[in-house]
């Protein structure tokens, strides 16, 4: 549990963060990693009111690719890169004019 606190506390530099679980909660409760983030980051100093739950990984990374302006940057940690890229490719033909972009070795 302390491990993944302290990894949230370190990304309470952020923004703004949209907490999603993995697919794989190994056995956790489902909103259980999610509450144990949230905690992290309000540790970390993060603002509540920049801390937003959407648990399912799909509807996440629709939900945070909304809250996109012009210059931000999406960071997305995912258990299931595959698909996670196939969203992201369905995100930016979704969005003309928008340029998403997958990370190292895709």
């Amino acid at each position: 549990d302390e491990d993944v606190r302290e990894a949230a506390r370190s990304l309470a530099r952020l923004d703004h963060v949209v907490v999603r679980e993995d697919r794989d909660r190994r056995g956790r409760a489902p909103g259980e990693v999610a509450a144990l983030l949230r905690a992290g980051l309000l540790a970390g100093g993060l603002p509540e009111a920049r801390i937003e739950t959407v648990l399912d990984e799909a509807a996440a990374l629709r939900h945070a690719a909304a809250l996109l302006d012009v210059h931000d940057l999406l960071v997305v940690l995912s258990d299931t890169v595959p698909e996670t890229l196939r969203l992201v490719g369905a995100l930016d033909a979704d969005a003309p004019g928008a340029t998403l972009a997958a990370g190292p070795g895709q």
